[in-house]
């Protein structure tokens, strides 16, 4: 989504959005750079990414 787009929507359901969406992602078993599998048991809401 680009970042014209995201200022666009309403940011307290954008946020409540983004909010599910990771948590349905923790104990998803995940291929990991280095061919390892590990399974995601937790993510962090502060990390913003680049």
């Amino acid at each position: 989504m680009n970042r014209d787009m995201v200022s666009k929507f309403n940011p307290e359901i954008l946020m409540e959005l983004v909010s599910r969406l990771m948590s349905t992602l923790v104990g998803k078993e995940v291929m990991l750079t280095n061919g390892r599998f590990g399974t995601i048991i937790m993510i962090d809401p502060s990390i913003q990414s680049p």
